[in-house]
């Protein structure tokens, strides 16, 4: 019969109403960034459910579920994003990765009862047939009614005929609405506001979820909208489904061996599966570490689901239990004692007793719960497999058993509202902070749920996708990101992949290229759509630094910019007529029709021929040389190109711009006071380039996707005009649909330099890799805001090629290696001498190939 498979009648928005009339809320519950997080950030994931625990009383049930997503799916999803045959070739190599990776998201939901009065209740009425059944819930209430489905239509209709199902009242209904709306405003108390209610999509998934675990899932088959009927009462206006819709939740036939169950499909799919319970929990959980629910659901290679039957008890009610449960400890005790046998675990709770009667005493709740975990798979050896992988990775938190002709009813303990039906031998009673320590709200997760495969979890095995455009379109968060790592850390390697991808994702792009030539790889791949850009006599890249803006305003201050790089004017009294004079020649600038060089030079002259005093004057003859030799300089030439009226780069993707041939300071040479004046011009000459970039995807359209690569940020960073530019690009991001994406060797280059500049908080994206000295990991630690209990020297210092520590938009942190997909990709973009793979990236090659 289908009402002893699950007690759920119909639901209305996130209320469940079961066979006996009881009324449930079904509330999803957030989840929080718990990996690779510091002992306080840890602590305050648990203190949430802690919190909610100490401020409830009654029965309740907590559904951590995996929501496994098929190749199929993603396949779909993946190749609907872009037609490109670069993009395609991504999707094709992806499939083939997946084959050996499980992508699955967890979901989290708190079921509980509304307690509402049951005086409108009508236990008499029996309904016959189908057709009155569902006459008389358009009558009372206009929910949406959940069809339920076991076998066929035929167990539904047996159902319908035999079945006493209660009549409920719109009093009823309108009772559940209330108490819903008070428990919801406690629950975000508690979990610090961001509760949501369950959607009728999301109850249809509960209810099928047992049905197809380890297996494909079904698309969901409601309606896309319900009709809905606005009501009024008591000034209070309720939204309800207008009519009922009958769902079929699975056709399928539900067999209990002994110890599992197997749930077979008209389609001859079967879904083997193992339902355990916990007992025997271990002495002492209750602190960080004791993580009995989180590892299991988070660490291992394919997904686990849990469900928790608890009842929260007030204080002053449990000590009463203590008091009964002490005195026939003792009583067991004495008849021990008399045969000299007394055991250990009789001792032990005596002596615990006091302890919990006095902490009750000060108003500790006591809970008392039921734990059960499932796996399911397609076959029955890997089902067996995992079983043992699970197991395995409960030891010292509690055992799994599986109680011998329990299968069936240790299964149907994951169906929402089911009450009952499990023995009490698994009940634990325990203090709040025993269930909140095993970090329910905590996760793992990494990365968007969809996008390109960008990589996946050394723990767990995880596929990890990447949206470059979510966080600006979804989160209302920066897309911009930054790499770290030194040379060699496929740092270059995977800013490659990222812009790769988003310009098969029809996007345009700008990257500025510092280094010898390390992005002609990626002008290569993409030649028919992009542009080389270069400085010097043989590249014919002239172009004025006074024209990057068409608001004259807007380009002065470039242009002024530009000049404090290259001329090295600071604040100091000792620069202030070099300013002067700057100043003073930018103002009869841009008062005239052509705004370049030659005219800049004559506006200087000018200026110094009206000069106050002797100083002024050989400031002025001093900035005019300096700046007219660059005229038969074969490189710094490129700044005398003549004003035009349309001025533009070329109408392409991608635009590289090469800085090879421009000499720029050293690493350790950070206070541009002691650069010598190349190395100043090479500066300037980036900053310059920074702004041609810049305007150029300003001119794009807003929808189109756009990257701007920086490579060697440090040099900008070193310098306020830099700072400034690229805290610009940073704000301007979400407007223009712009991603920051900058190549950094050190993390310090990250930290503030000043009063108003935090970096960090602009990003969305932050990968560290490979780092070496005990500063660098120091300050990659104090980023990313890791724990103190790791060797993190050691860590950072093994990581190989493109296998990191990464931050998503999010605030999620996971050990992550990068996948270069396709394959082809690795050799076409590596710059590692000798080949692409490191002993780094062997290891885990080899990890990957014992998993398969």
């Amino acid at each position: 019969m289908a009402h002893k498979l699950f007690p759920a009648m119909y639901w209305e928005d996130n209320r469940i109403f079961d066979v006996e009339g009881q009324a449930w809320g079904v509330y999803k519950l957030p989840q929080f960034p718990y990996e690779f997080r510091a002992e306080t950030e840890r602590l305050a994931v648990s203190d949430r459910f802690e919190r909610f625990l100490h401020n409830y009383t009654g029965k309740g049930m907590l559904l951590s579920l995996s929501k496994q997503l098929s190749r199929q799916q993603l396949e779909q999803q993946m190749r609907a994003r872009s037609s490109h045959k670069y993009w395609q070739e991504h999707v094709d190599a992806a499939m083939t990765e997946l084959k050996y990776r499980l992508a699955y998201e967890r979901r989290v939901y708190l079921i509980l009862p509304l307690r509402t009065s049951t005086a409108n209740l009508r236990l008499d009425q029996l309904l016959t047939d189908s057709n009155a059944w569902k006459e008389t819930l358009k009558k009372a209430g206009r929910q949406v009614m959940n069809g339920i489905m076991d076998i066929g239509q035929s167990a539904l209709d047996a159902f319908l005929r035999q079945g006493t199902q209660k009549e409920l009242s719109d009093d009823l209904l309108q009772s559940a609405y209330s108490v819903d709306r008070q428990l919801m405003a406690k629950l975000n108390g508690a979990m610090n506001g961001k509760v949501e209610r369950a959607t009728p999509a999301e109850l249809e998934w509960l209810h099928r979820k047992p049905y197809f675990r380890g297996i494909e899932e079904p698309q969901s088959v409601l309606p896309e909208q319900l009709p809905v009927l606005l009501s009024t009462k008591q000034n209070t206006t309720v939204i309800r489904p207008l009519r009922t819709s009958m769902l079929q939740i699975a056709e399928a036939d539900v067999v209990e061996d002994l110890f599992r169950v197997r749930v077979q499909h008209p389609n001859q799919q079967t879904s083997y599966q193992s339902v355990m319970a916990l007992s025997n929990f271990a002495e002492g959980i209750e602190d960080l570490g004791n993580e009995w629910l989180y590892e299991p659901l988070e660490e291992l290679d394919f997904p686990v689901d849990a469900c928790i039957h608890f009842e929260v008890i007030p204080g002053h009610v449990a000590r009463a239990k203590v008091h009964r449960k002490k005195g026939a400890a003792e009583d067991q005790w004495d008849e021990l004692a008399k045969d000299g046998d007394v055991e250990l675990d009789v001792e032990d709770g005596l002596a615990d007793a006091p302890i919990l009667a006095a902490k009750l005493k000060e108003g500790m709740p006591l809970v008392e719960f039921q734990s059960f975990m499932a796996i399911g798979a397609d076959d029955e050896q890997k089902l067996l497999e995992r079983e043992e992988k699970l197991i395995n990775q409960m030891d010292g938190y509690a055992r799994l058993v599986h109680p011998p002709g329990d299968a069936r009813a240790l299964w149907q303990a994951f169906f929402p509202c089911f009450t009952g039906g499990v023995h009490s031998t698994w009940k634990v009673p325990a203090e709040p902070r025993v269930v909140a320590c095993g970090a329910p709200l905590g996760t793992s997760t990494l990365g968007d749920p969809s996008g390109f495969l960008f990589g996946h979890l050394i723990r767990s095995g995880k596929p990890v996708f990447m949206d470059p455009e979510r966080p600006m379109r979804v989160l209302n968060h920066s897309g911009s990101m930054a790499l770290i790592g030194v040379t060699g850390s496929g740092k270059s390697m995977t800013m490659k992949n990222i812009t790769d991808k988003l310009l098969a994702l029809g996007g345009m792009g700008y990257a500025l290229d510092p280094k010898k030539d390390e992005y002609f790889s990626l002008y290569q791949r993409w030649a028919s759509d992009a542009y080389w850009l270069r400085y010097g006599r043989e590249a014919g890249a002239a172009f004025t630094p006074f024209h990057l803006a068409a608001d004259a305003g807007d380009a002065r201050a470039i242009a002024q910019g530009w000049l404090g790089i290259l001329l090295n004017i600071s604040g100091s009294r000792e620069d202030r007529y070099a300013a002067i004079v700057v100043n003073a020649a930018l103002n009869k600038l841009y008062q005239m029709e052509s705004w370049d060089m030659e005219f800049f030079l004559a506006c200087v002259a000018q200026v110094g021929a009206e000069g106050e005093n002797e100083e002024e004057r050989q400031t002025a003859a001093l900035i005019r040389r300096t700046l007219d030799q660059f005229r038969h300089d074969p490189v710094a030439q490129c700044v005398f190109g003549q004003d035009e009226a349309n001025q533009t780069l070329a109408d392409a993707k991608l635009v590289v711009q090469s800085l090879r041939n421009l000499e720029f300071p050293d690493r350790s040479m950070p206070d541009p006071d002691k650069w010598r004046e190349p190395q100043r011009f090479a500066v300037s000459m980036l900053y310059l380039s920074t702004q041609i970039g810049l305007r150029k995807l300003m001119e794009a359209d807003p929808a189109i996707p756009k990257f701007f690569l920086i490579d060697e940020a440090w040099i900008l960073r070193s310098i306020p005009e830099g700072r400034e530019l690229i805290n610009r690009i940073l704000l301007l991001g979400r407007a223009l649909n712009l991603i920051l994406v900058l190549g950094i060797q050190n993390p310090d280059v990250l930290l503030p330099k000043d009063e108003n500049d935090d970096l960090t908080a602009n990003l969305g994206w932050l990968m560290f890799f490979t780092l070496e000295s005990n500063v660098q990991v120091r300050h990659a630690v104090q980023i990313l805001n890791l724990p103190d209990d790791e060797d993190w020297q050691k860590v950072f210092s093994e990581f190989g090629n493109g296998h990191g520590l990464v931050r998503d938009p999010e605030g999620h942190v996971g050990e992550l290696q990068v996948d270069l997909l396709p394959e082809t990709l690795k050799e076409a973009f590596s710059t590692t001498p000798g080949g692409t793979e490191t002993e780094g990236k062997k290891r885990q090659r080899k990890v990957r190939l014992q998993r398969a």
